[in-house]
């Protein structure tokens, strides 16, 4: 039996991801959507206890993420749509 989306959909590897996460109460991404991190995106999106923030820099959401994990105890996840060279 294929497991579905909220919106009936096949659930990807991206929503396996996003509900494991928020099993474990990681809830709150931060990030610039890019080509390569818009099935994540996508899945945070179906997810009704997940949120995606979006920033202007990678780096700033390596800060967002210590940050909240800082004030409230919880983790939140930084979200990058390239490798880098």
């Amino acid at each position: 039996m294929k497991k579905t989306t909220s919106e009936g959909a096949a659930m990807t590897v991206a929503d396996v991801l996003v509900s494991e996460l928020a099993a474990w109460g990681i809830t709150l991404y931060f990030g610039i959507p890019g080509s390569s991190s818009l099935p994540l995106v996508d899945a945070v999106r179906r997810n009704p206890d997940a949120r995606y923030i979006v920033v202007r820099h990678e780096q700033t959401a390596a800060m967002a993420a210590s940050a909240y994990n800082k004030f409230t105890g919880k983790i939140g996840r930084a979200c990058s749509h390239s490798p880098g060279r």
